[in-house]
């Protein structure tokens, strides 16, 4: 007896059939005039053109022509690399894609705007991966994989009732997610401006200032220094290893790399474990400060972040340096502000692309005296305890309304709820008020 087709959760009484029945592989290739297209999880398929207007980032075009690329229609749908990840993608507008995606052409039974919710509801991507199990970077999910799952398919007018209801919902959560992300980004500046101030100008408004000829840091206050790090402390670059080194987690010790510097924090995700040996001069310390001095990401370069007892003891790789100095607690949070990144982002070329122990050991930066430095050092760390309060809190409110917009898209297209008497009920401004009212935001 052949096992039953897998079946999003449909509510009774919803018309259903099977992805081959709505959709069909297109195989025509490529036209004359066909711009390149892009397929991304982000805005689905479009020009690479539109792309890069939209997001700034560059995209590869085909160096070796588009002939044997897939000619794609408007409203097209497209299997990608990572569809076990982020589901279908639409597209927006005709053009060509290589050959490595599966162009799917939709039927008449097909709205596209409700088709393009269903196939990226989280609802349909958990099962979509349980046909793709094992699946590997670089493999596409092929046509057969999608082809026998059945799929919700209300007549035409329902759907573009549900994809119109959807359509404003979404725009509404949407628009409060937005708002809320522009406050962590205010937020964010809000600490740099001030970290800025305290560690230039210090805590006293009305303390005598002194012009010190240096763009990145125009004034201190009379009685301070500037002084190159190498006269405050000692850089170590971090250890060499190789993948042979590696072993599994208890078998070694535990390496810091770049991607545990998140926010000027060290989180213990993601370690590797190396079974060399490990100098003493290679284990860090309590108070060391932890710097990216080379990354693949421009962006990462410089980043830093202060080790806490948790991470004592632990090793760092080659491509980190360590701070190991008295001062470490004022410099952390010099190293936390512009004045850093401007100069060490000044350093770096098409051809140098790290930060390097000598520049490092030649930044020059602002130098109180050290009584003055405790006392910015527990101004800026109390500061940092209110930031990081609202942040968390914005944080969790954004998260709570991307888990119930994708909630309310499952809903909508399985036909769980009623869309024609949902929103006349008052339900999803309520559930809006509850997640603003929890948050306390």
């Amino acid at each position: 007896m052949s096992e039953p087709f897998l079946s999003l959760p449909i509510a009774d009484g919803i018309p259903e059939k099977r992805a081959r029945f709505l959709f069909r592989v297109r195989s025509e290739k490529a036209r004359a005039d066909d711009e390149q297209l892009a397929a991304t999880q982000s805005h689905g398929v479009l020009s690479q053109k539109r792309y890069m207007e939209i997001t700034g980032n560059k995209v590869v075009a085909a160096l070796a022509g588009t002939d044997n690329f897939n000619h794609v229609d408007q409203d097209d749908f497209v299997i990608s690399l990572r569809t076990f990840e982020g589901g279908i993608e639409r597209a927006t507008e005709p053009g060509c894609i290589s050959p490595a995606y599966t162009v799917l052409a939709p039927s008449r039974e097909v709205e596209p705007t409700f088709f393009q919710y269903l196939l990226k509801s989280q609802v349909f991507i958990s099962h979509l991966q349980t046909t793709v199990t094992g699946i590997r970077d670089g493999k596409s999910v092929k046509f057969e994989n999608f082809a026998n799952i059945v799929l919700p398919v209300p007549d035409l007018a329902t759907q573009r009732q549900i994809a119109d209801f959807l359509d404003r919902e979404t725009a509404r959560i949407d628009l409060l997610i937005e708002k809320k992300q522009r406050l962590v980004a205010l937020l964010g500046e809000k600490r740099q401006s001030g970290i800025v101030s305290a560690v230039t100008l210090g805590l006293n408004e009305r303390v005598d200032l002194k012009d010190t000829g240096v763009s990145w840091v125009p004034q201190i206050p009379k009685h301070w220094e500037l002084r190159k790090i190498k006269y405050l402390g000692k850089p170590i670059i971090g250890l060499t290893y190789a993948p042979d080194d590696l072993v599994s987690e208890g078998e070694g010790t535990p390496v810091l790399r770049a991607n545990n510097i998140q926010a000027g924090k060290l989180q213990s995700e993601n370690l590797v474990y190396v079974s060399s040996a490990v100098s003493q001069k290679l284990r860090l310390r309590e108070g060391d400060i932890l710097i990216c001095s080379r990354n693949g990401s421009r962006n990462l370069i410089g980043k830093n972040a202060m080790v806490s007892s948790e991470f004592s003891g632990m090793t760092f790789g080659a491509f980190n340096t360590v701070l190991r100095s008295k001062y470490s607690d004022f410099l952390y949070w010099v190293l936390q502000s512009p004045i850093f990144d401007h100069q060490a982002g000044s350093f770096l070329t098409s051809t140098i692309n790290q930060l390097t122990i000598s520049t490092l050991s030649n930044l020059v930066v602002p130098f109180a005296p050290p009584e003055e430095q405790e006392e910015i050092c527990k101004h800026l760390r109390e500061r940092d305890g209110i930031f990081d309060a609202s942040a968390k809190t914005l944080s969790t409110s954004i998260d709570r309304l991307k888990e119930y917009r994708s909630a309310l898209i499952t809903a909508a297209v399985t036909g769980q709820i009623d869309v024609s008497t949902y929103a006349k009920s008052d339900t999803p401004d309520r559930h809006l008020d509850t997640i603003q009212e929890e948050m306390g935001a």
